[in-house]
């Protein structure tokens, strides 16, 4: 079968509690993987591929100030965002630089209850979408996030 064929390429170490997501940026030049211990690692896709062992240095190793497990991590498009969102029912905005340097992380958006998903598309520049368990999904522009949720559709049992 296919999956037979697959081959580890790379052991990344870096986090100390459960991973929980993994998302690559448009590009496909980086990976950010989030944590059980509340940490945001962006690696080289490159260095990590090429390197064919272990890699235990990530080029950020971030403190997101989660205080919940994280389980949603997106890339925002056409920006140098990444967005987070937890088991602490915040969503909070990331900046990076061309680098893949953290720079910045911004305000944060609170949900009635705990976030299980971040995405984003290319196909929609500037946004990305948070899934709660209060049965809403909302949508953020980086451009101008504030912090306040844009409720596109709230769902009720």
């Amino acid at each position: 079968t296919w999956a037979e064929t697959l081959a580890e390429s790379a052991v990344l170490e870096a986090h100390e509690g459960c991973v929980n997501r993994l998302t690559l940026n448009v590009e496909k030049r980086l990976l950010a993987s989030v944590s059980d211990d509340l940490h945001l690692c962006l690696w080289d896709v490159d260095s990590a591929v090429s390197n064919r062992g272990t890699l235990r240095d990530p080029i950020v190793r971030h403190y997101t100030e989660h205080v919940g497990n994280i389980f949603g991590v997106a890339f925002v498009p056409e920006s140098e965002s990444i967005a987070t969102g937890a088991m602490d029912n915040a969503v909070h905005l990331h900046q990076y630089d061309a680098a893949g340097q953290l720079v910045t992380s911004a305000s944060k958006a609170i949900h009635g209850g705990r976030v299980k998903e971040v995405v984003s598309s290319k196909l929609l520049p500037h946004l990305f979408f948070s899934a709660s368990e209060d049965g809403s999904v909302s949508r953020f522009d980086e451009r101008t996030f504030d912090g306040q949720l844009d409720r596109v559709v709230s769902f009720s049992p």
